[in-house]
């Protein structure tokens, strides 16, 4: 079982990667007991980073927190530098990494399945994740090349970001892989169906909600578990649904961590939508803490 898995963005000071945003970001997660990060992935921007930048990030994050563990995405439009992306990971020392399926192109299942069998067997001795998200990438995993990727030895698991509750659960009756759902409206009849975890953006924000959930369904409190998924679903349109990035920022800095802002050519907050989402944070604090869930107070800026 994984749990949440964190998408962390990347912490940016005019422009530039902000090693000492890192350290901030990485005792964030620390502190509220997250055991998986992963950086440079759609919430951390990575088509908008070079080769060299998404390398650095995974150092910053290594050298930041190295008593979590990390999944570098390490996805690609082309397989060469998905393979060296890979290497630099694995030299790191990190043990896991996912990889979105190729994109821009259309390609067919075989297409897929042999991009996911030459890049496994770069590095037979990292775990691999598929990672499909069609509405971004263009092209998808069917659940038949899915059932097909456990033919490849060090290909442990899928992040199925489709949204489609019935793929999901079709996917964790294959057991075939470790299936993680980017899908937060899902997220209780996932685990309850088997499911292994989430890679959640509002997560990033909101840890403690996904955490909750877990610790709830394990006990056996299905009241618990749907009140927590209730915060959660709650949660998700304040957000943006995770993809929102410059929403996320905003909640990070909400919760008093300042990760910078995004790159162009992606969106940023204006003085009033800022505003008006501070007083949402606020009041949906005060219902996670009349829930009983364990919810700091905000930075002392927006209180």
């Amino acid at each position: 079982m994984f749990g949440l898995i964190v998408p962390t963005v990347t912490p940016f000071l005019e422009g530039k990667l902000d090693p000492a945003g890192v350290e901030r970001l990485a005792d964030y997660y620390r502190r509220r007991a997250v055991r998986y990060l992963f950086p440079t992935g759609t919430t951390g921007e990575f088509p908008l980073l070079s080769h060299q930048e998404r390398l650095e990030l995974l150092r910053l994050f290594r050298r930041s927190a190295p008593d979590l563990e990390l999944i570098a995405h390490v996805g690609s439009a082309s397989l060469e530098e998905a393979v060296a992306l890979s290497a630099d990971a694995a030299h790191l020392g990190v043990r896991y990494a996912a990889a979105v399926t190729p994109y821009y192109f259309a390609y067919d299942q075989q297409a897929l399945l042999d991009y996911y069998r030459a890049l496994c067997a770069t590095q037979p001795q990292m775990s691999f994740f598929a990672y499909t998200i069609p509405q971004r990438a263009g092209n998808t995993l069917s659940v038949d090349t899915v059932a097909r990727l456990r033919e490849i030895p060090n290909l442990i698991g899928i992040k199925d970001s489709t949204g489609d509750l019935g793929r999901l659960l079709e996917l964790v009756r294959l057991d075939a892989l470790s299936v993680v759902a980017g899908a937060d409206d899902h997220a209780l009849p996932f685990l309850r169906a088997g499911g292994q975890g989430f890679v959640s953006g509002p997560g990033a924000v909101v840890p403690e909600l996904f955490q909750a959930l877990e610790a709830a369904h394990a006990a056996g409190d299905a009241a618990g578990a749907e009140q927590a998924f209730a915060l959660i679903r709650r949660f998700g349109p304040l957000i943006g649904g995770g993809g929102r990035i410059d929403l996320l920022r905003e909640g990070l800095r909400w919760r008093g961590v300042d990760t910078g802002e995004s790159r162009a050519p992606l969106p940023r907050l204006s003085a009033a939508e800022r505003a008006r989402f501070h007083q949402d944070m606020n009041d949906f604090a005060q219902q996670v803490r009349a829930a009983g869930i364990d919810f700091p107070a905000p930075h002392a800026a927006y209180a």
